[in-house]
Parts: C-alpha cells; sequence; structure tokens
C-alpha cells in the first residue's frame, strides 16, 4: 500500500502517538433498522444502518510516527449499513422481514466488501430511499467484517435465559 509516508507511516491509536494500532474506535454511535432497496422500493432483508449520534464524523483516525506521515490524522465521515444474519453455530443466514421468526440472545451485522449504498427508511408513516456512505477526506471509505451484537434489556444487562426477536 502506498502513499502518506509508507511504510514508515502506519495507524496509531491516539494523536502523536508512536505506538501501532490496528483498532479503529468510533465516536458514539446509533443504529436504525432499515431494509434493503430492491427495484426502488423495499426489499424483504432486514439490516441495520449505523451513524454518528451527533454530527457526521464516524471516526477520526491518527497516523504516527510525527513527521513520517503526509497525513497525521483524518476524519471518516457518514453512515454504513450491514446485514443482520443469525447467530447460530453451523446455520448463518440473512434475516427477512416475512419468515418465520428466529429468537436469539445475539445476532450478527456483516458489512460486506462491497458497500451498501442505499438503505429503505420507514419513517413517519412513510418510506423513503436513503443513501448510505462513509467517506475517507474525499475519497469512498469501506467498512468490512462482521461484529457480534448482544441483545440486552433496557438497563443494557444482558438477559441470557431471555430470548428476543428481531422481526415483528
Amino acid at each position: 500500500m502506498e502513499g502518506n509516508g509508507f511504510p514508515e507511516c502506519h495507524l496509531s491509536p491516539k494523536e502523536g502517538s508512536e505506538e501501532v494500532s490496528t483498532t479503529i474506535t468510533t465516536v458514539p454511535l446509533k443504529s436504525e433498522m432499515v431494509e434493503n432497496v430492491l427495484e426502488g422500493a423495499g426489499g424483504k432483508q432486514l439490516l441495520e444502518e449505523f451513524f454518528p449520534q451527533t454530527g457526521t464524523t464516524f471516526a477520526t483516525l491518527f497516523f504516527g510516527p510525527k513527521g513520517e506521515c503526509t497525513i497525521e490524522a483524518a476524519k471518516v465521515t457518514g453512515s454504513v449499513a450491514g446485514e443482520i444474519l443469525t447467530d447460530e453455530v453451523g446455520n448463518t443466514e440473512k434475516v427477512e422481514l416475512g419468515t418465520p421468526k428466529k429468537e436469539s440472545t445475539s445476532w450478527l451485522v456483516n458489512f460486506p466488501a462491497v458497500s451498501i449504498s442505499e438503505v429503505w427508511l420507514i419513517t413517519g408513516g412513510g418510506a423513503k430511499i436513503a443513501k448510505t456512505e462513509l467517506e475517507f477526506g474525499a475519497v469512498a471509505a469501506v467498512l468490512t467484517g462482521t461484529a457480534l451484537t448482544l441483545l440486552a434489556n433496557t438497563k443494557f444487562e444482558p438477559e441470557p435465559a431471555a430470548k428476543w426477536s428481531p422481526l415483528p
């Protein structure tokens, strides 16, 4: 990978740090359940969209060591959507609306290598297409991987004996 002082420059955990980091910490995020877009309307696949609680900054990336990097800090802005998957050993599948309920104490959120660029948002009694995109400066950024989401009660305490379903 070329640019920004490669190979001496690396991701750092905080501004001015000489340490190497492999972790990116976001600002506090909120999320909402949305659907995929299929032929200009809502599809059946359940998605989760993540965006900053306030403002547009999703995360700030820091690079070091100081003096070796062309860019020492840069903001990632925007929102990102991931696919909701069942969290069953040996049987992970996309959650689709209208199928039988699947109860669980956790689920997976998959962020595919090709970003989900639009979602079907139901709000205020109506529905519309909403764009999702992360940007690093003026360049599109991609978040990939899978996150485990543990479902909790309103006190943010896990309830291992209880099951919860993302489906109505």
